[in-house]
């Protein structure tokens, strides 16, 4: 039997370090890990083909939701042109769409990277923040209101937070 393929999901601005112990963790029991920095570097192409394809290839996914929001998604839902989000927030999405097993966890501020501070002007890091927010509050209920996947919520028995 093959080793399943995980598709780690993590924001860079705030949760590298998260991302890359469970990569390892995850590498050394021998599932095949699938995460930025390690196999996900930057594309020489479309960056939503990139991870479109990695997250289909994908058994499932573990998507830590930080403080951090990164970098906006170019043109991620097609259908859905006025839907904003992230990259990181794409992935999530994007799984649940492919119907993949996902594992989603907010994780605690204190969990993020010392001296984190999103990137832009002050409007641009309210908006980012909001969006964030908004972001771990679907992540944490398990609906997806106002998102591609607006109809559908996932079972859950508890919130998904990790302190």
């Amino acid at each position: 039997m093959s080793a399943l393929t995980i598709f780690l999901s993590a924001a860079t601005v705030d949760l590298e370090e998260w991302r890359a112990t469970l990569d390892g963790a995850f590498s050394r029991a021998g599932f095949n890990v699938r995460s930025q920095g390690k196999n996900l570097d930057i594309p020489l192409g479309d960056v939503r083909q990139l991870l479109v394809g990695h997250i289909q290839e994908s058994d499932c996914v573990i998507h830590l939701a930080g403080q951090g929001y990164g970098t906006d998604a170019a043109d991620p839902f097609p259908d859905f042109p006025d839907f904003r989000c992230s990259w990181t927030q794409f992935e999530y999405y994007y799984a649940h769409l492919m119907e993949k097993d996902v594992i989603g966890l907010v994780c605690a501020p204190s969990l993020s990277a010392p001296n984190f501070r999103e990137k832009g002007g002050s409007k641009e890091i309210a908006q980012k923040s909001a969006l964030q927010q908004l972001h771990r509050q679907r992540v944490a209920s398990g609906y997806f209101t106002d998102t591609p996947r607006t109809r559908c919520r996932w079972s859950a028995t508890s919130p998904n937070i990790i302190a």
